[in-house]
């Protein structure tokens, strides 16, 4: 069985900021492109377009959880970020 443990205000810093560097390094500058979005959302996008990629075009909530994002996060970020996603891979995440 795999324990679920909240992540504190500096770890979900740090992935965030992982995540954005992610992002500027391929080329795109969340900051710029989508300055009305939460970086939270930005860094979610990233993520569901990465397990889509390993899952065939599917990304579901339990696999974001698994990536440290949390029932509020998906529920305040969740749509925002699956816009982005979408967008930012052709319709294919």
């Amino acid at each position: 069985m795999i324990q679920m443990l909240p992540m504190t205000a500096a770890e979900i810093a740090a992935r965030d900021a992982a995540r954005s560097a992610t992002l500027a390094g391929a080329g795109l500058d969340p900051a710029r492109a989508t300055p009305d979005l939460h970086p939270t959302a930005v860094a979610m996008a990233g993520h569901m377009i990465d397990i889509a990629a390993l899952n065939g075009g599917a990304c579901r909530d339990v696999e974001l959880k698994l990536r440290g994002f949390t029932d509020a996060e998906l529920a305040e970020h969740g749509a925002a970020a699956n816009r982005l996603a979408l967008g930012c891979s052709g319709g294919r995440a």
